[in-house]
């Protein structure tokens, strides 16, 4: 028996206005509190000096803290075996800034102390303002409050190949009073601990990394910021581990984070993607402590959709595999093997955080595609300001569907382990849907009707 689906036509994407600058991002929340000092987060400390500073392509030994540097030859455009030492905060080990190119082997940086800003002197390795720096066979490891390993900003290229990159931050959890400046700690809504990231690419940055092993304490391992239009962040054959709390990676609006054959060990999700963010899981064995995938929209830009496109692989979470927090999104999984102690593939729900975006007028809602699929799980829909939409092709779904459109092309089946509800998009055999005994299947469509399925559940159709 074929069932028709209901005729419908859903919401067509918007253009958002979603670039943002570094000085627009940061008037904004400090017009919150007028009472309070102007804070620029992003600023690097002005007394901070690098061990190592090139300046358009070139060491600069004026510039450069040498008291830092032990060791290694320095040569036209290249630096190998530098050991680099500094426990102040303030000291760093590699900082590249204007336009050039500079390549550092088999450097070894160990940085202590609580540091500010993002980017600037003081970081493990930062290229800034144009510059292109490669780090080769490197080992970086940075200690202390917000003190990074590496950064690229304004414009710059970062290549990082067979190297570690730590980041340990302060000391945090239970019985530590966290630290209350602005951006120390990771904002709420994230739901997860933390004060120090090993990486960040911004304001029009692209950073690269290969057969690398990044890891942190907490909060981030591969982060993005203010893209400032466009930012992209790559890494292939890496490993990624968040040891105690924090997600493997993060793509902000604008920022474009592509992940190719890496081995990810998060703490907490495996990748967070705000807003207009897009994120890229190739070939990717990820396990998670919470979930897998995190949507959220915080810039106030109802038209912004998170985009992901995960193909082979596997995800194994401990909560969802997807979770949807008040956002638009679009997600393709294809060829993936989906694990969840839970249960739960995806969810979608109300964002509880106060700066949640709104929904807007008409929005897009929420795109699940499954492509060559065998999912075992439950897809719950519990956004009541947007729709979701469940398009399966040539895929299996063992689960409970709860408020999703449903479309299924013929080679795709369904059976639901529990009492379900979907509207029906397209047309669809009757032998395509099954459910145990005493499990009942509502289905919103074009015609009425009761049928027993093949395993003896009920199948409700609903014209309304």
């Amino acid at each position: 028996m074929i069932i028709e689906g209901i005729g419908f036509e859903r919401p067509s994407p918007k253009e958002a206005d979603y670039v943002r600058t570094v000085k627009q991002i940061v008037d904004a929340v400090n017009s919150m509190d007028s009472d309070a000092p102007y804070h620029d987060w992003f600023a690097a400390d002005p007394e901070a000096k690098a061990a190592l500073h090139i300046k358009d392509g070139d060491y600069s030994p004026e510039l450069s803290d040498k008291g830092a540097l032990f060791g290694g030859t320095i040569e036209k455009g290249k630096a190998s075996d530098v050991r680099i030492n500094a426990a102040d905060g303030k000291t760093g080990g590699i900082f590249t800034e204007g336009p050039g190119r500079f390549e550092v082997c088999r450097a070894a940086v160990t940085l202590s102390g609580d540091s500010t800003g993002i980017g600037g002197p003081a970081t493990g390795a930062a290229v800034k303002n144009g510059g292109e720096l490669i780090l080769k066979d490197c080992f970086i490891d940075a200690w202390g409050l917000t003190h990074y390993a590496t950064v690229a900003e304004r414009g710059s290229v970062l290549r990082v190949s067979d190297s570690v990159l730590a980041s340990h931050g302060a000391p945090f959890g239970k019985d530590i009073a966290p630290p209350t400046g602005v951006m120390q700690t990771p904002p709420p809504g994230l739901m997860i601990d933390g004060n120090g990231r090993t990486h960040c690419t911004m304001t029009g940055s692209y950073s690269y990394f290969d057969r690398c092993l990044i890891t942190c304490d907490g909060w981030g391992a591969l982060s993005t910021e203010t893209a400032e239009g466009f930012a992209y962040l790559e890494a292939n054959d890496c490993r990624v581990v968040t040891v105690k709390r924090g997600y493997g990676a993060y793509a902000d609006p604008g920022c474009h984070v592509v992940l190719n054959r890496c081995d990810i060990d998060s703490a907490d999700m495996a990748v967070i993607i705000g807003g207009q963010g897009e994120l890229v899981l190739k070939d990717c064995e990820t396990r998670c402590g919470t979930f897998g995938l995190l949507f959220h929209s915080v810039a106030g830009v109802p038209e912004e959709i998170g985009r992901a496109r995960i193909s082979g692989g596997c995800i194994k979470s401990t909560g969802p595999v997807a979770l949807i927090r008040s956002d638009n999104v679009k997600i393709s999984f294809d060829s993936v093997r989906l694990k969840s102690k839970t249960g739960v593939l995806v969810h979608s729900q109300v964002n509880d955080d106060p700066l949640a975006t709104p929904s807007g007028d008409d929005p897009y809602g929420i795109d699940i595609d499954f492509r060559s699929m065998d999912g075992a799980g439950d897809i719950l829909h519990e956004d009541r300001d947007r729709d979701m939409y469940l398009s399966m092709q040539s895929s299996n779904l063992k689960g409970t569907i709860k408020g999703a459109f449903l479309s299924m092309d013929t080679g795709s089946r369904w059976f639901a382990t529990k009492d379900s509800e979907a509207t029906l998009l397209g047309n669809v055999d009757t032998a395509q849907i099954d459910a145990p005994e005493n499990v009942r299947i509502i289905l919103h469509c074009s015609q009425t009707g009761k049928i027993t399925l093949n395993s003896g559940g009920t199948l409700e159709m609903i014209c309304d």
